[in-house]
């Protein structure tokens, strides 16, 4: 966070991986910085730019789903006990490390993205299979969305060999589902002329990260970092803003509070009751 603080007020745009920082006041320290310098904060949380999330979005907005009911994320990936140790903070949850934002982060932001405002959360964290780390690996946790749909978020790096994530919408008019970056279920009771396109949407054989951290495309990557490359140039804004991104810090957040209290945690969340 400091790295890019310092970079900010010296007058630079900047791009961050996620998280946008482990703390809300932080996020909020780094998105007043960049309006009093007067350039541009990017977060790379670079799924939002997948086609199918894309077609979701615009498919949400266009009413297709009618009442949404259901609005789910599944990350059934594996990690080995080298991977824990390969780095000094891939063991240090101040640094983002844990099931819940070194990876489920990603998919937890597209729940945000798609449904908006979350309402409450109850998260159970444990550690199934890497003993040696003081990590959660697997999270277990419900939302309730402001729109009064519910979801599931279930997470983990233990299970062998790891298996593509998923996200799945249901609602009363149609689901749809994302395996990967490839378009798996596409249904809805009003079948336009552009939805046999939308099936095939991705290539399948992409590799997102299931079984290994170097295991996935640049082609996501890509399109964010040209985003802000133009951002940069005065060219519209970020693919996706740090506001955006604090939105699904908090959620993260809230999770690990009610993990840690054995309770269900409200938004917005009073981030004082909680340290990482």
């Amino acid at each position: 966070m400091e790295i890019s603080l310092d970079a900010i007020r010296h007058g630079k745009h900047v791009l961050v991986e996620k998280p946008p920082a482990m703390t809300l006041a932080e996020t909020d320290e780094m998105i007043a910085a960049c309006k009093k310098a007067g350039v541009k904060l990017g977060i790379t949380l670079q799924c939002r730019v997948r086609k199918p999330i894309q077609a979701m979005k615009k498919a949400i907005e266009a009413g297709r789903f009618g009442r949404i009911l259901q609005a789910d994320a599944y990350m059934k990936w594996f990690r080995s006990s080298q991977y824990y140790a390969s780095d000094d903070w891939r063991s240090k949850r101040s640094s983002g490390a844990g099931v819940t934002i070194q990876h489920a982060f990603h998919y937890i932001d597209l729940l945000s993205y798609l449904m908006g405002p979350v309402d409450s959360v109850m998260a159970r964290m444990s550690n199934k299979a890497h003993p040696e780390v003081q990590l959660e690996d697997t999270l277990m946790s419900w939302i309730n969305y402001r729109n009064g749909a519910q979801g599931a978020v279930v997470a983990s790096t233990a299970f062998w060999p790891g298996t593509d994530m998923r996200i799945e919408l249901c609602g009363e008019n149609g689901t749809a589902i994302m395996a990967g970056e490839k378009m798996v279920t596409w249904k809805f009771r009003d079948e336009q002329p552009e939805d046999e396109e939308i099936r095939n949407l991705g290539r399948g054989s992409v590799g997102t990260a299931a079984s290994g951290p170097a295991d996935f495309d640049f082609a996501d990557h890509q399109i964010v970092m040209e985003a802000m490359a133009n951002a940069a140039r005065g060219l519209g804004e970020p693919a996706i803003t740090a506001d955006s991104a604090r939105d699904t810090l908090e959620i993260a957040l809230a999770m690990y509070q009610s993990a840690a209290s054995n309770k269900e945690v409200k938004l917005p969340i009073v981030e004082g009751d909680f340290e990482l």
